[in-house]
C-alpha cells in the first residue's frame, strides 16, 4: 500500500520501453502514417487535401522540413494541425493496443513493477493507494495495464478492474483551501495535460469503433486493432481531445489544471519518469523552485536518461540538491526501485 502522496509525473520516456516512440520517431511513425492512409477521408479537411493534393504530399512536406518533433512542425505550420494530430492519434493508438494486449513484456516494465511491488493491488483496497498520475502522454498504457493485472490477478471482471482503476481516490478530495476548485471537480488517478488518445477504454468486442467484427480474448483492454481499417471519422473526433504544446497553453478539460495542482499541493512525493524537463511544461505543472523547497515535499526527482551536463546544472539551478537526478543508465523501473 502507498500510503504517503505521491504524484508520477510521466514524460514520452515512461511509455518508451513500451513500443512507444519518442519526438523524432514519432514523426517518422505520423510519415509513414499518412503515406499508408493517403486514401483516407477525414471530415472537415477538404481544403487542407485541395491544397496538397492528398495527404501524402503533407508526409513528404514533413518529412522534407526535418523538423526534428511534430510539435515544432505545428508550431510553424498551425493549418497542418488537424491533419498531423489525425496520424499522431492513429500511430499511437495502433502501438497503445499492442502494448495493451501483448503477452510479453519489456526488461523496463516499471507498471508491473509498481502494481504488484508497492500498491495494494486487491480490488476493494486499490483506491486507498494514495497514488496519482500527471500524464504530459497521450496514451493510456499504465491505466490499461494496471487494470489488467487486476482483473488476471483477482478473477475479476475486466470493466470492473477498469473503474476501479480509472476512478476516483479514496483520499484525493479536498481538505485544504487550494484557492477556486469547481463544485463538480472529479480527482481521478490519472490526468492527462495534453488530452488523451480516445475517452475510454473498453474491453476488446464491446467496442464499434470500426465496421470489422472480432472476437478475442475479454481479459485485454483495447483501443484500437491495427489489422482494421482506419476510420477517419473517429481519428478526427479523438484529435479535438488532443493539444500540443504550440497549440495553446490550456488544458483540454478545462477542470483538469485545478485537480492535478490539488495533487501537487497534497504530494509528500513527486517522481518525475521520462520527462524532457522543459521549463514551459514543468510551469505548466506549477514545478517552480518555490514549490520544490517548500516543508511539504519530502522528495523530489526523476530519470536523467539523455541529459546533458548542461540541463543537468538547469535543473539543479532550478530546483536545488533537493532534486535527485537519476544517472544516464537509469531507467524509470531502476529509479523506481532506488527512490520508491
Amino acid at each position: 500500500m502507498i500510503n504517503e502522496e505521491t504524484v508520477i509525473v510521466l514524460g514520452a520516456g515512461a511509455s518508451f520501453d513500451y513500443g512507444l516512440p519518442l519526438g523524432p520517431q514519432l514523426t517518422e511513425k505520423a510519415v509513414e502514417f499518412l503515406h499508408r492512409h493517403q486514401e483516407t477521408k477525414f471530415d472537415d479537411w477538404a481544403e487542407i487535401e485541395t491544397d496538397l493534393n492528398g495527404y501524402s504530399n503533407l508526409a513528404k512536406i514533413l518529412q522534407k522540413s526535418r523538423t526534428p518533433t511534430l510539435d515544432a512542425f505545428i508550431e510553424k505550420n498551425n493549418t497542418f494541425a488537424p491533419p498531423l494530430k489525425a496520424a499522431i492519434a492513429g500511430v499511437l493508438l495502433e502501438l497503445e493496443d499492442k502494448a495493451i494486449s501483448s503477452m510479453e513484456f519489456p526488461d523496463g516494465d516499471w507498471v508491473s513493477w509498481l502494481y504488484h511491488n508497492r500498491m495494494e493491488s486487491c480490488p476493494e483496497s486499490f483506491k486507498n493507494n494514495r497514488l496519482s498520475f500527471v500524464s504530459f502522454n497521450y496514451d493510456r498504457i499504465p491505466m490499461a495495464l494496471f487494470a489488467r493485472f487486476m482483473a488476471n490477478t483477482h478473477q475479476v471482471d475486466i470493466e470492473h478492474s477498469l473503474r476501479i482503476v480509472s476512478g476516483a481516490m479514496a483520499h484525493a478530495l479536498p481538505q485544504e483551501n487550494f484557492g477556486h476548485v469547481p463544485d463538480d471537480v472529479h480527482i481521478e488517478r490519472f490526468i492527462h495535460v495534453h488530452g488523451q488518445v480516445g475517452t475510454e477504454l473498453k474491453p476488446r468486442g464491446t467496442t464499434e469503433m470500426y465496421s470489422q467484427s472480432v472476437n478475442v480474448d475479454n481479459t485485454m483492454l483495447q483501443s484500437i486493432d491495427s489489422s482494421r481499417k482506419v476510420n477517419g471519422k473517429y481519428l478526427n473526433d479523438i484529435s479535438k481531445n488532443i493539444v500540443t504544446i504550440s497549440e495553446n497553453e490550456k488544458m483540454p478539460d478545462e477542470n483538469a489544471y485545478a485537480r492535478m495542482k490539488i495533487l501537487l499541493s497534497r504530494a509528500s512525493k513527486i517522481i518525475i519518469l521520462g520527462l524532457g524537463y522543459h521549463d514551459k511544461n514543468l510551469d505548466k505543472i506549477g514545478l517552480t523552485s518555490e514549490f520544490v523547497k517548500s516543508n511539504r515535499l519530502k522528495f523530489i526527482g526523476g530519470t536523467g536518461i539523455g541529459l546533458g551536463q548542461k540541463d543537468r546544472d538547469r535543473l539543479l539551478n532550478r530546483f536545488g540538491s533537493k532534486f535527485k537526478i537519476g544517472d544516464d543508465k537509469q531507467d524509470c523501473l531502476s529509479f523506481l526501485q532506488e527512490y520508491f
